[in-house]
């Protein structure tokens, strides 16, 4: 099963999403009881961009089914979204970044990375973008300047700041606002923004229009976790079995894909709604096969230093491997 994540299905605006960050632990005291491991049953939320298609791909392909596990997965455009719909009790697992889940434990809200998702190699499915008319040529062009981001506060401003920092210009000097990842190329050409992070397949329906600016988002390394999956802390340590049933399926369905991504094409027009044509053009995301801890452990240690979270969040307290 399919469902949408918005205000008006679980009413999970923005700022109810931010409201429930900053209530923490007030707020875990009031949720629903957890899905017992024994149900083998999951509800699963991701955003419809190709670099969060994992569980949607493991659904549509049977591998949850084959590894026991029924689904129903859920849309969001935002990781607030997600964070909110876990912290509420309607959402069990959620895709979401690094820096993002390390934000949520710093306020309260107990979570645990278990999985990770895309990763990001060369050529990348995520990039900073301007119009193909820009005069942009380097960080230094930033420099008093607005782009937009997806999500306020993760990689995808992170990345900017150290590609910035790298080049020796101050990352402050820039102004970042949110923009959803659909409507970043209309705000493009009405010169709304200078520059914008896109994911695919966003930059490629956008490709006749923009151009990507090179490296930015290899300054945070050339071998990272665009994102991660996780759940509650107690969830995780409840649904222990459902967890590891759950990993195994979601690292099979990457390296099956890695292995032919053309076989998963039509899948992915019916999860982004867009024309076939246009998503044999992307980029294809590459997925993680397996855990490794150098994919999630220098993103918190470069948010703290960007001042990106309020501390530093060490690895073993946002990871469940």
């Amino acid at each position: 099963m399919n469902t949408v994540i918005g205000s008006v299905q679980t009413d999970l605006t923005r700022r109810r999403a931010l409201t429930l960050v900053a209530s923490g632990a007030t707020a875990l005291a009031s949720f629903p009881a957890l899905v017992r491991a024994e149900r083998a049953s999951v509800r699963i939320a991701a955003s419809p961009a190709a670099t969060q298609a994992e569980a949607y791909y493991a659904e549509q392909l049977g591998i949850f089914k084959q590894a026991g596990i029924s689904t129903t997965l859920s849309t969001a455009s935002r990781g607030a979204e997600t964070l909110a719909g876990i912290a509420r009790g309607d959402i069990d697992v959620a895709h979401a970044t690094p820096q993002g889940i390390a934000n949520a434990v710093i306020h309260n809200i107990p979570l645990k990375i278990f999985a990770a998702g895309a990763i990001y190699v060369e050529p990348a499915a995520v990039g900073l973008y301007v119009t193909k008319d820009s005069p942009m040529k380097g960080a230094a062009d930033l420099v008093n300047a607005t782009i937009a981001v997806n999500s306020l506060n993760d990689s995808q401003s992170l990345g900017v700041w150290a590609w910035m920092s790298d080049n020796h210009v101050d990352p402050t000097t820039v102004k970042i606002i949110e923009i959803p990842f659909s409507s970043m190329a209309a705000a493009l050409k009405r010169k709304t923004v200078v520059a914008c992070c896109l994911v695919e397949p966003y930059a490629t329906e956008a490709k006749d229009d923009i151009r990507v600016v090179p490296g930015v988002y290899a300054s945070l390394g050339h071998h990272w976790a665009l994102g991660v999956w996780y759940a509650r802390a107690d969830y995780v340590r409840n649904n222990s079995t459902l967890i590891k049933q759950l990993t195994a399926a979601l690292y099979t369905t990457g390296k099956r894909v890695n292995a032919n991504a053309a076989s998963v094409e039509q899948l992915l027009v019916t999860h982004s709604k867009l024309e076939l044509a246009t998503v044999r053009s992307i980029i294809k995301p590459v997925w993680a096969e397996k855990w490794e801890r150098s994919n999630i452990e220098p993103q918190l240690q470069m948010a703290a230093k960007f001042k990106l979270i309020s501390r530093p969040v060490p690895y073993e307290e946002v990871a469940a491997v």
